[in-house]
């Protein structure tokens, strides 16, 4: 149970195409943890001296309950790091896949190599994710000396996006089969844009079912609540007036900021680009 966890954890480490090596991340995380149990320890029972007056076997006790669970939130915090860079790459690869394919498709048109034409396509690429894991095949064929099956398999292992691992699957598979790279690549190139097309009509219904949720949460609530309360201070007597306009402040500069926010966070989510 123990070596597949860090087994998949590794899988999702390589995939989060981090600079430090896994072996880095795990030592930083040991030594993480330890420095915090170690602090928040010495802070929780210096703090549990001074406000309680219980034996010392209690506040060594709840000082090391608080530790643990502040130790315990940085660890998920630590462990969390590469699932969330994973899923900013996968969406920031298939963001951009689609001029990616529509250039290499143009060099394999005109007879270029596949070495020549991730080569190329990495000098010329503006997406830093995809860049990055183009750079990373050509250092496997160039100065690890790997074969050009294994730098593909390498480069589809380290892909966060499956959509991108499978394109690369179909240029191996085409490589030991027919060998017509134009045809896959052509192939590609429509598979993508019927996908951006599928992908842009999905975010439209979604942004047309956010909007409606947004006038009636962030409008045409609020303003509801507002004269309801309005109504009900002018009615009842003025001890009441005071909490009112606590409502009322609640609701504009609390509530309102917040749900915009949340949908900002919702909408960001929904886009997947840089």
């Amino acid at each position: 149970m123990k070596d597949e966890f860090i087994r998949e954890l590794q899988e999702i480490y390589k995939k989060s195409l981090t600079q430090l090596s896994f072996s880095q991340y795990s030592k930083i995380s040991i030594i993480a943890g330890i420095a915090t149990f170690i602090l928040s320890f010495a802070a929780d029972f210096i703090l549990h001296v001074r406000i309680l007056e219980t034996s010392l076997l209690m506040r060594v006790l709840l000082a090391f309950i608080l530790s643990t669970v502040v130790t315990l939130a940085v660890e998920m915090l630590i462990l969390f790091y590469p699932h969330y860079k994973a899923s900013i790459n996968k969406n920031r690869i298939e963001e951009g896949l689609i001029y990616t394919v529509s250039y290499m498709t143009i060099l394999a048109n005109s007879g270029f190599s596949v070495e020549r034409m991730f080569d190329r396509a990495a000098g010329v690429e503006k997406n830093n994710v995809i860049k990055q894991l183009l750079s990373s095949f050509l250092t496997d064929i160039r100065v690890f000396g790997f074969d050009l099956e294994k730098s593909l398999t390498r480069l589809s292992e380290r892909s966060p996006s499956r959509v991108f691992a499978r394109f690369l699957d179909s240029i191996k598979n085409a490589i030991w089969t027919s060998g017509e790279l134009k045809v896959i690549m052509n192939y590609q190139f429509d598979t993508q844009v019927q996908n951006r097309k599928e992908k842009t009509e999905s975010m439209l219904n979604s942004l047309m079912l956010l909007s409606e949720i947004y006038i009636a949460l962030m409008v045409v609530t609020p303003i509801m609540m507002i004269l309801m309360v309005t109504l009900l201070s002018v009615l009842s007597t003025r001890s009441n007036i005071f909490a009112s306009v606590t409502i009322l402040n609640s609701i504009v500069f609390i509530v309102l900021p917040f749900a915009a926010a949340a949908f900002l966070v919702v909408l960001d989510t929904m886009r997947g680009a840089d």
